[in-house]
């Protein structure tokens, strides 16, 4: 896999994906984006990780953060796991008629940048573990997001968003990996 090929799943994320498998409950899938989260600081990519899910609990597509190792700032794990799933499912309207509900569960608070692909995704439901202060004491910049701007994306788009779900020291631990690692910050 070349570090520009977003489609191709890498060797050391493929063995933490149960693909095709329905039943994962919520705090599977979440613990699924934490995984791979630091799967990603493992392998020289930032500490985050995104799964989008149907409501069965079946996984549908995984983003990571490889925005240092790409050289492309856009390349966020939920942005990346977005663009995944509009390329698998064939549409850029992740919220169609006959598709199924699909959900993405972050590691991580959405940036500002995520914030607006996931506005444009057609997506309905984001949970998300750590939160944007977790982030940034861990010295990332996730921008200028506000509550008021989910609210916003709640009544516009119809949004639900999920933060601080399953918060808890493990959420934290792809922050203290890449620290450990002493990865490059952006």
């Amino acid at each position: 896999m070349s570090e520009g090929d977003y489609f191709s799943t890498p060797e050391w994320l493929s063995s933490l994906v149960a693909w095709d498998r329905p039943g994962f409950t919520p705090q599977l899938l979440m613990k699924t984006a934490i995984d791979v989260a630091i799967a990603s600081a493992k392998n020289g990519g930032g500490p985050f990780g995104a799964v989008l899910a149907d409501a069965s609990g079946k996984i549908v597509e995984i983003g990571w953060n490889y925005v240092v190792k790409s050289h492309d700032s856009t390349r966020h794990a939920e942005t990346h796991c977005i663009r995944r799933a509009q390329n698998l499912l064939n549409t850029h309207d992740l919220g169609a008629p006959g598709l199924p509900e699909l959900a993405l569960y972050s590691s991580c608070s959405p940036c500002v940048h995520c914030f607006g692909v996931i506005y444009w995704s057609g997506l309905k439901k984001v949970l998300a573990a750590a939160t944007k202060e977790d982030a940034e004491a861990a010295g990332f910049d996730e921008g200028p997001l506000t509550p008021d701007m989910w609210a916003a994306a709640k009544e516009r788009k119809g949004i639900e968003y999920t933060p601080c779900f399953c918060r808890d020291q493990q959420a934290l631990e792809p922050f203290r990996v890449f620290a450990a690692l002493n990865g490059k910050l952006y």
